[in-house]
């Protein structure tokens, strides 16, 4: 299959993990970055960089030559923002221009004849959530559609940027693959962050949880699962990269026993649960949350990865859990 490969949002949290695994893999990385910003995080993983942004016709011209020159013919998109603060229109300008940026990259490569596969990381947002915990055995999985739209600024934009990569793959023959990753846990690389360090971060000070819940994978698993996408994924295909399906109040439980196997100090207050209404009335007196926030920290996402472990090879154990658990600790006890 050729083993040049391009990675957008290279030098981001879950970006280094996917080129420390493409390197391992003998892969030839070029990462795109902002121009300016830091590349200390992938500097020994890469092969070479790309300045340029995604969000600027021109740039996105100069890549695409670029690749074009170079004979690159995998392309791996992991731009996007996870803020929950934004506004639509920010959040659009993040998640889903950058994703047409890279889409029309793809679109001249296949042109040029040398496009082999794009994988496009989303959001199992896209595909909305349960408001209330399902019954036991009920997750979702690639064929389930619980999305409706204007319920959330972060289901909005992840689902037109999916939707705008399928319509490339079908109206315009470009080979992509979709991944979407569970709720991210992991210890931080560089200056990125996911919002499950700051949730693992008030668990330690003992601030009540919300009452939802969500598939906690491990950076570090779901990263790998995005590599065999790029090695094993068909063209077409989503996959849906989950972890371990549980409650909020099950993974702070989760986090606070392997504080305990470490040594650190545990809360002695008891794990709170918020109910989603009094989290909804906290997020309207703007305390603790936001009304994003309140939403998603009420409802819940558990997902089913069989069909990513029958074709791509990607599992997601108990123990890869507990490392990204053990990740983040490590992290906030040195901070």
């Amino acid at each position: 299959m050729g083993k040049k490969v391009f990675v957008a949002g290279a030098n981001g949290f879950i970006g280094a993990r996917v080129c420390a695994g493409l390197a391992a893999g003998g892969y030839d990385v070029s990462a795109l970055v902002l121009p300016g910003s830091d590349k200390g995080v992938i500097s020994g993983l890469v092969r070479g960089f790309i300045e340029g942004d995604l969000l600027d016709p021109g740039g996105v011209s100069r890549i695409g030559r670029a690749l074009t020159g170079d004979g690159t013919g995998l392309l791996i998109s992991l731009a996007g923002s996870v803020d929950y603060h934004h506004d639509y229109e920010t959040s659009k300008r993040f998640n889903v221009d950058t994703a047409r940026g890279f889409m029309d990259i793809a679109v001249l490569l296949k042109k040029e004849g040398i496009l082999k596969k794009t994988v496009f990381c989303g959001s199992v947002s896209s595909r909305g959530f349960f408001e209330r915990e399902p019954e036991a055995g009920t997750l979702i999985d690639e064929g389930t559609d619980l999305y409706k739209k204007g319920l959330s600024v972060y289901c909005d934009v992840k689902r037109e940027a999916e939707d705008l990569v399928m319509e490339a793959c079908s109206n315009k023959g470009v080979p992509a693959v979709i991944v979407e990753p569970g709720s991210l846990v992991g210890g931080i690389k560089g200056r990125a962050t996911t919002t499950n360090v700051k949730l693992i971060a008030n668990i330690m000070k003992g601030l009540p949880v919300l009452s939802g819940g969500a598939s906690y994978a491990s950076a570090g698993t779901v990263a790998g699962g995005i590599v065999l996408a790029l090695e094993n994924g068909k063209p077409g295909g989503r996959y849906l990269l989950g972890g371990e399906n549980m409650s909020m109040k099950d993974f702070a439980l989760l986090v606070r026993s392997v504080a305990r196997q470490f040594g650190m100090k545990v809360p002695r207050l008891p794990v709170m649960r918020l109910t989603s209404g009094f989290a909804g009335m906290l997020s309207a007196m703007r305390v603790m949350i936001n009304r994003q926030q309140a939403l998603l920290g009420s409802a819940f996402h558990y997902i089913d990865s069989s069909k990513a472990g029958r074709e791509i090879g990607y599992h997601h154990s108990r123990e890869d859990l507990i490392r990204g658990i053990t990740e983040t600790l490590d992290y906030l006890k040195n901070k």
